[in-house]
């Protein structure tokens, strides 16, 4: 049921890549370009697409989100072709697309959307942390993160099946930045 290597089982089952995100094509370019990459099913026009997303508007957490996600299938792929160092080198570029999400997510105006945001990007780094870096305790402290801004993640909560009842939805006091304490140091390499 998982694919390969088990990395971001959520981002297809719950459509990162195909949900609507706070705003519309109208509204700006960047949309427009982040709706095709959706719709492609090719993921190397979804990952240019993106990028031209992110050129024209870099501060946007959604285009980032996308395009680690669509990176990251495209890394598990190259990991699942026997080529390690290139899907290495890929699983860490989707690492820091997601800690750059987790950094612009804070100045996102829709409460809604910043929450929905930083769960994602808090599981998806705990995925990546669990199965490709091979940091248990690193990964945990992602899948807490995400339950702390939505306690019903579904990503989050199976993550819950790994860690018993020491992973659980918790209250804690808002951090300055209402990012994840210390993410970039958290930073994983691949084993």
């Amino acid at each position: 049921m998982r694919p390969a290597l088990g990395l971001g089982v959520v981002v297809l089952s719950l459509g990162v890549l195909s949900a609507p995100f706070a705003w519309s094509a109208s509204e700006d370019p960047a949309a427009v370009l982040i709706q095709q990459a959706a719709r492609t099913k090719n993921p190397d026009e979804a990952l240019a697409l993106l990028q031209q997303a992110m050129k024209l508007a870099p501060d946007r957490p959604d285009a980032h989100m996308r395009y680690a996600s669509v990176l990251l299938a495209k890394g598990q792929a190259v990991l699942a072709a026997g080529k390690k160092e290139d899907g290495r080198a890929i699983l860490r570029e989707v690492e820091k697309e997601l800690l750059a999400t987790l950094r612009l997510a804070k100045h996102e105006a829709d409460a809604i959307q910043r929450t929905r945001v930083k769960s994602q990007a808090n599981f998806l780094l705990g995925d990546l942390n669990f199965y490709a870096f091979g940091n248990k305790e690193r990964a945990k402290g992602y899948y807490q993160e995400s339950l702390w801004y939505d306690p019903q993640h579904p990503g989050a909560l199976e993550a819950r099946t790994r860690y018993g009842e020491s992973l659980e939805y918790r209250e804690r006091a808002p951090q300055s930045s209402d990012t994840p304490q210390a993410s970039s140091d958290r930073a994983g390499t691949i084993q």
